[in-house]
């Protein structure tokens, strides 16, 4: 077989035969954990995935019509979506490199593939790479593009755009590559040897190191804004924390919503939105409503022997950790102002499953408590439903006190109140709080 037709088949291996998903879009909270689940996509049978957040508010990605894939942009914050692209051939991977111009792969009739600039308000589009044919890339800067380049074997590519050259700097890679989040440096997935290795690079000087394997015959992941890393296997979400260097930790399953086959994920530039491309062969799930999780809070004197206990002798799994810094604690009304780490555990996979959140304060003083920080054992628990506002109004009318300043508005969005009940145990309620009709 002759390479350029060896080329042309793997092109059309590549972006042609494409399996049905959908993209779903999910909160997503400090310890990882999925909730509020929106088929964003509600496509059907048919191919919608490669996720892009244009801003904490924009979701770009491409979805299938007429037999074909165009760019589809939907707006966050009002609900509406709207299509950029109308071409005779089907875009790929779009990205939004500045405002109002998106960057795509565009697979045409004929084959022939390449990269061009879309403008949002007329569709115009510029060819952005001729050669080498791309199939998968990220932005590093304004004027430099790193690829996944279609040859046998596969090859790294850097692109300069503003005096059009392009080098090659490793063969054999996968299709997930990502601007590691402020840093100078590219992520992309070494497929020469197993395990597949995640690795580093900068486009500049050629450094090139080890950031850890992947989970196997995975390959697709993406970068939170504080530096962790998110990948997908069959229903399990895990996470890899580079700093800490520890092993891949499962923080969350879709099994609840009835989803699986993880592969792209995109995570939104705050933190707080998450988009995940899943098979269709489940049904979609049936959204629960008023309460939907409970969770347990416990303080504890010694963190490591307390581990201990809920790890190794009950079972229970490691699933995430995220900090009460010194001013939500106040704010909140959970603690005087002092700041703890919280470590998130669970009995069993899927969003349904309670979760205890270990925490400790140091040595113990022994009174009736104001905080949380002042006892042991079980202190509150959480209560997640679709509308707050009815709580509020029963809490107001039954005069129980609303403690800190609470109610106060998260960081997500949602509205959270901390209140205790008559043996003085606390309860924190969050939630949506929605206008009255």
């Amino acid at each position: 077989m002759k390479p350029t037709l060896l080329i042309a088949l793997l092109a059309t291996w590549y972006l042609g035969a494409q399996a049905p998903s959908e993209v779903y879009l999910f909160d997503l909270d400090k310890s990882y954990r999925l909730t509020n689940p929106i088929n964003i996509s509600n496509n059907p049978e048919l191919y919608d995935n490669q996720p892009y957040f244009e801003d904490n508010n924009t979701l770009v990605y491409v979805s299938t019509r007429n037999g074909q894939t165009d760019i589809k942009v939907a707006d966050l914050k009002k609900g509406t979506q709207e299509w950029i692209t109308n071409t005779a051939g089907s875009e790929y991977s779009p990205q939004a490199p500045s405002r109002g111009m998106y960057s795509a792969i565009r697979l045409d009739n004929d084959s022939i593939q390449k990269l061009y600039y879309y403008q949002k308000s007329n569709g115009g589009y510029t060819e952005l790479v001729p050669e080498p044919k791309v199939g998968y890339y990220t932005w590093f800067d304004k004027n430099t593009i790193v690829s996944y380049a279609i040859n046998e074997p596969s090859e790294l590519m850097v692109h300069n755009l503003k005096d059009e050259t392009h080098f090659a700097f490793k063969q054999n890679i996968g299709r997930s590559i990502h601007k590691i989040p402020n840093t100078d440096l590219v992520s992309y997935v070494d497929k020469s040897k197993e395990p597949w290795e995640i690795r580093s690079f900068n486009p500049v000087t050629g450094n090139d190191q080890l950031i850890t394997t992947s989970l196997e015959n995975s390959e697709d992941y993406t970068w939170t804004p504080n530096g962790d890393i998110l990948m997908g296997q069959n229903e399990i979400l895990y996470k890899y924390q580079p700093k800490e260097k520890q092993k891949w930790i499962p923080v969350t399953s879709l099994e609840f919503f009835k989803l699986k086959d993880i592969t792209r994920l995109a995570v939104s530039p705050n933190g707080k939105k998450i988009a995940v491309v899943v098979g269709e062969d489940l049904p979609e799930p049936k959204k629960e409503s008023k309460v939907a999780i409970i969770d347990i809070g416990i303080v504890v004197t010694n963190m490591e022997k307390s581990l201990i206990l809920y790890k190794d002798v009950l079972g229970m799994k490691e699933v995430g950790q995220f900090p009460i810094d010194k001013e939500f604690g106040r704010k909140s009304g959970l603690t005087s102002g002092l700041a703890t780490e919280v470590t998130v555990l669970q009995m069993e996979e899927g969003n349904q499953s309670t979760q205890l959140k270990l925490m400790t304060f140091g040595k113990h003083k022994n009174w009736y408590p104001d905080y949380i920080q002042q006892d042991l054992g079980v202190q509150y628990i959480t209560l997640h439903v679709d509308n707050i506002g009815p709580y509020i109004e029963r809490i107001i009318k039954n005069k129980i006190k609303m403690l800190g300043e609470t109610p106060i508005v998260l960081d997500n969005g949602k509205t959270f109140v901390l209140i205790k009940d008559y043996d003085g145990t606390f309860i924190e309620i969050i939630g949506e709080l929605e206008a009255k009709k």
